[in-house]
């Protein structure tokens, strides 16, 4: 799996509302181009809280930024990478 550009605290909670609230975990799957965006993602699993957590956390994928995969020193596209993504609706 490759290593994300952003901290992963950044990634885990979107919407914090309270501590009382539930949070869903989605793992997500998405093909990193090579100048580290994120095309194709899918939903390969989520916990609970559906569409609007499933949008949520299909929205959010679309904005991830990874390093990419390199071969001989050049980044390339094609790197297939699974994230889980912890979401607490407001």
């Amino acid at each position: 799996m490759k290593r994300l550009v952003l901290p992963w605290a950044a990634l885990l909670v979107f919407g914090c509302a309270s501590a009382a609230s539930p949070t869903y975990e989605v793992v997500i799957e998405t093909t990193v181009e090579a100048d580290g965006t994120s095309r194709d993602c899918q939903i390969i699993s989520q916990d609970g809280g559906g569409e609007a957590v499933a949008q949520l956390a299909l929205e959010a994928c679309a904005k991830f930024r990874f390093e990419p995969q390199a071969r001989d020193g050049a980044p390339v596209a094609g790197a297939r990478v699974r994230a889980p993504i912890h979401v607490r609706p407001e």
